[in-house]
This record gives structure tokens, sequence and C-alpha cells, in this order.
């Protein structure tokens, strides 16, 4: 089972590996317009999209593991960055990670680059806010721990004087009897033994 540092290392990771893919999406962006202001020039911009989606593949597959166990309230929009299940049809606004890897863009769709760049945007920003829960979530369990440490401390110096004064009004009430205390003493040395070895536990 994975440490709280190397959650946080792979994290890290990941966020670096993110930014990575953003400068090379950025990088097809560019490509895309020389493509368009020039078409029959080819660009001078180092871009391929081949590597990149084996890039992001390696990215995504680390990244949804994670997310699904520190944000499962983010999961799904997620997953529908890279990949829309529930679309009825392609649309700008449906448009996902997978279609411009797939090279899977209707003509109504000018820039796929940009709508990708957008949703691997999103994506980065779940993957950040998965380490601030991760923060939130260890401050909580320190917060839990503390508590209960504080409570166990208190409870035997909170539970422990007020026994042994019971025991101790008990023999003085007792004592009183002048007439038949030496016959209920014995009785009342078992009660206060057994009352002593309750608050010890």
């Amino acid at each position: 089972m994975p440490t709280v540092k190397q959650i946080r290392a792979e994290l890290n990771q990941l966020t670096r590996d993110g930014v990575e893919l953003l400068e090379d999406l950025t990088e097809g962006l560019h490509a895309a317009e020389d493509k368009k202001k020039s078409p029959g020039k080819k660009s001078q911009r180092k871009f391929s999209l081949l590597r990149f989606a084996a890039k992001y593949q390696q990215w995504y597959s680390a990244a949804l593991p994670l997310v699904h166990q520190l944000l499962p309230d983010r999961y799904e929009e997620f997953q529908q960055c890279y990949r829309n299940e529930k679309r009825k049809q392609l649309t700008w606004s449906t448009y996902t990670i997978s279609d411009y890897l797939r090279n899977n863009t209707p003509m109504a769709i000018s820039n796929p680059e940009t709508i990708a760049y957008m949703q691997l945007t999103t994506q980065l920003d779940i993957v950040d806010s998965a380490e601030q829960r991760l923060d939130s979530r260890l401050a909580d369990i320190k917060g839990v721990l503390q508590a209960e440490l504080f409570d166990d401390e208190l409870q035997p110096r909170a539970i422990w004087p007020r026994r042994v004064i019971f025991v101790q009004q008990e023999l003085w009430q007792v004592s009183c009897w002048s007439a038949t205390w030496r016959r209920w003493l014995p009785i009342i040395m078992l009660l206060s033994e057994k009352r002593t070895q309750v608050s010890v536990i």
C-alpha cells in the first residue's frame, strides 16, 4: 500500500507531466495555425500527434486511479474530458481528447487543438485539487487522532477521583453503623475493590 509521501510524490509528478503535455499541445496549436496560414508550407513546429498521444495515455492511466481515490466526486468529470460515453452527437461542446487523439474531428470543428487544450487543462486542475484534498484529509485524520488521544488522557483522571470518593463515602456511611459495621465491612471492601478495578480499566 503506497504511503502518503509516495502519493504526494506521484501527484507532483503528474502535475509536472501534465504541464509538459500542455506545452506540447501548445506547439500543436501553433503548428495548426501555421498550416492554416500557409497550406502548402511545412510547419517548423516540432509536434507529433502520435508522440503526444503516447505520452498522454500514460499520464491519463496514472492519474485516473488517484483521482478516483482522492476525488471521487470529480472522477466522472475527469473521464468525460477524455471520452464522453453519454453524448448523443459530436459537437464542439462534446468533443473530447480521445477524439483529438484519433483524429475524429468533424468539419464543423475548426480548432480541435484548442478544445483538447481546454479539456486537458480541466484534467490538470482536477489533479491539483486531488493534492489539496490529500492535505485536507490528512488534517482531518490528525484532528480526530488528537481528539481521541486527548479524551483518553482525560478519561482516567475524570473517572478515578469519582470512584475513590464513592468508595470513601460508602465506607464512611457504614462506619456510622456502630452495631453492625463488622458484618457489612467484607461486602463493602469487595464492592470497593470491584469499583476500583473498573476505574482502572
